[in-house]
């Protein structure tokens, strides 16, 4: 089953091609016939459309994505950069935006395909997650030293420290995260400034502590110290 109306091709990152005539299909069926453009991810090299392959009135299949569904949309290419706090360039940072993930250039570049309004969430070690939101075909965002906090679980039961725990912390914009602790001691990095909640469990009791994270001046520093979290008789 064909694609009988004008369809743009995603084809790999930062490659956008425009199929004019029938597509063979991807693995996936068309969502009407003679709608809006769609975006075609391809299944896999080899597949219905060869890397390298030609077909009449289109462009070289290059590189072809490995997901695998048809969808309405407007592809935007947008050139993205990755920079710290000073203006530095952040390689090898890794992006993920409409269902893909890539990694940043030596440079701090990236190129992605995907439609105005979706969100590119960036991450680093030693740097909170970032999220940006794509309003143009150009995108730079800045990782800024985020905070970290260390602490201890004490069992109100004993007045001694708990040894073994799972912790959960949620912050700002959703932010979480969730560590097992087997020493006593609890250590989490590169936090988001701004309000935390800390969750202990152990012994099927939870222990809450709530705690305001400032940012460090560097990655990976320690913010907050000697926290005590009370885990309830």
């Amino acid at each position: 089953m064909g694609v009988r109306h004008d369809a743009s091709v995603l084809i790999g990152v930062g490659e956008l091609g425009v199929l004019r005539g029938p597509v063979p299909a991807a693995g996936a069926a068309a969502r009407g016939d003679g709608g809006p453009p769609v975006v075609v991810r391809v299944p896999r090299p080899g597949g219905p459309l060869d890397a390298g392959a030609t077909y009449p009135d289109t462009r070289m299949i290059e590189r072809p994505t490995d997901a695998g569904v048809l969808e309405p949309a407007t592809a935007m290419r947008v050139q993205g950069r990755v920079v710290d706090e000073r203006g530095i360039p952040v390689p090898g940072a890794r992006v993920d935006a409409g269902g893909r993930s890539l990694v940043t250039r030596k440079d701090g570049t990236f190129t992605v395909l995907v439609t105005s309004g979706t969100t590119v969430r960036v991450e680093h070690s030693g740097y909170p997650e970032v999220r940006a939101s794509v309003r143009r075909a150009e995108l730079e965002v800045v990782l800024r030293p985020g905070g970290g906090i260390e602490g201890r679980l004490i069992d109100q039961a004993t007045g001694m420290r708990r040894m073994d725990f799972s912790l959960e912390a949620s912050g700002p914009a959703s932010a979480s995260r969730r560590i097992r602790a087997t020493s006593g001691l609890f250590r989490l990095l590169d936090l988001a400034p701004g309000a935390w909640t800390l969750h202990a469990h152990a012994a099927g009791r939870t222990g809450t502590l709530a705690v305001e994270v400032p940012a460090g001046t560097r990655p990976g520093e320690i913010t907050v110290r000697d926290l005590e979290i009370a885990l309830p008789r």
